[in-house]
C-alpha cells in the first residue's frame, strides 16, 4: 500500500518528508509556495531541476537525469535506507505519483500522502515557513531499472497480444482529436486509455478499491502492463495506483513524446487512421 491518509503521518519522527508541488504552467510556483508554508521538516524536491535532465532529440519533454545523479540529490535531502519517505504535492496526484516513482527506480519505498499539502494542513500537522538542513542520508540498494520501459519495449507491445501498453492521457488526446504539447496529435497502435483522472474522484480523492480494481480489469488479461502518457508524468499516477492494489507495471518515462520523435515509428490519429512519421 502506497498511498496512506495523513494520519499514517501521527507521531512519526525520524522520517524523511518531501514537498514536489510544482505548476508545469509556472515551474518556480511549486518553490515559491514550499518558501512561503510548507509541513515543518519538510525538504523540496523540484521537478525541472532535480528530476528532469536535458531534452534532447529523444526522451521526451521530460527525460529523467542520470540515476546517479538523483540518487546523490534525495541522499542530500536526507533520503536514507532506513527512514520512512512521505511524499505530498499539491493534491492531485501526478507531481507525488513522478517523485514515487523515482524513489523506487532507485531502489527506495515510500509513501503518497493523499490530498496533498492541504490535507495534511487540515489534519494539524505543524507548518513552517523555514528550511531545515537535513543530515545527508545513504541509499545503498540497487537501482530497480526492471521499472523502466523504453521505446523498444511499446514497439513490442504493438507485436505481441501479451503487453498491454496503457496510455494515461484523456480520451481527446488518445483518440487524436486534440493535442496541446506534442507535435502530433494520436497514440502509439495498440494502446490501451485509462484515463489518469478516472481513478480519482470528483474532489481528488482516490476512488475505492473495488472500483478501482474494476477499472484496471481489462488488464487482467495481459502479462506484461506499461503505463505511458505524454511524457511520463501522469502515467507515473496509473502506475503508482496500480502498484497500490498490489499489481506490478512498468513505466514508459518518455511516453509518447519520445516515441513520436523516431522516424517511421506508427501511430493512430483521428478517425483511426494509421499514420508513418
Amino acid at each position: 500500500m502506497y498511498i496512506v491518509k495523513p494520519e499514517a503521518l501521527k507521531g512519526k519522527v525520524d522520517v524523511v518528508i518531501l514537498d514536489c508541488r510544482f505548476d508545469m504552467d509556472d515551474p518556480q510556483k511549486g518553490r515559491k509556495l514550499y518558501q512561503m508554508c510548507h509541513i515543518e521538516g519538510a525538504q523540496y524536491v523540484d521537478l525541472d531541476e532535480d528530476l528532469v535532465g536535458e531534452i534532447s532529440e529523444h526522451g521526451g519533454r521530460h527525460p529523467l537525469r542520470d540515476l546517479a545523479e538523483i540518487r546523490r540529490t534525495l541522499e542530500a535531502l536526507g533520503v536514507d535506507d532506513k527512514k520512512e519517505v512521505y511524499i505530498y504535492d499539491s493534491g492531485e496526484m501526478p507531481m507525488a505519483a513522478v517523485l514515487w516513482y523515482v524513489l523506487q527506480l532507485v531502489g527506495k519505498n515510500a509513501y503518497v500522502v493523499e490530498g496533498g499539502f492541504d490535507a495534511l494542513m487540515q489534519a494539524g500537522f505543524a507548518l513552517s515557513d523555514c528550511a531545515q538542513a537535513p543530515l545527508a542520508g545513504e541509499l545503498k540498494a540497487p537501482d530497480r531499472l526492471a521499472l523502466r520501459a523504453d521505446v523498444n519495449d511499446a514497439l513490442r507491445s504493438i507485436e505481441d497480444d501479451c503487453v498491454a501498453l496503457v496510455d494515461a492521457r484523456g480520451p481527446n488526446r488518445y483518440l487524436g482529436l486534440e493535442e496541446p504539447k506534442d507535435k502530433i496529435a494520436g497514440h502509439i497502435p495498440g494502446a490501451l486509455n485509462i484515463f489518469w483522472q478516472d481513478l480519482l474522484t470528483a474532489d481528488g480523492r482516490l476512488k475505492g478499491e473495488a472500483e478501482l480494481l474494476s477499472i484496471f480489469a481489462p488488464l487482467d488479461a495481459y502479462d506484461e502492463v506499461i503505463f505511458q502518457c505524454g511524457s511520463g508524468i501522469t502515467g507515473a499516477v496509473n502506475l503508482l495506483v496500480y502498484a497500490h492494489l498490489g499489481k506490478s507495471a512498468r513505466l514508459y518515462s518518455g511516453s509518447y513524446s519520445d516515441y513520436i520523435s523516431y522516424r517511421g515509428n506508427k501511430i493512430i490519429v483521428k478517425g483511426g487512421k494509421e499514420l508513418v512519421l
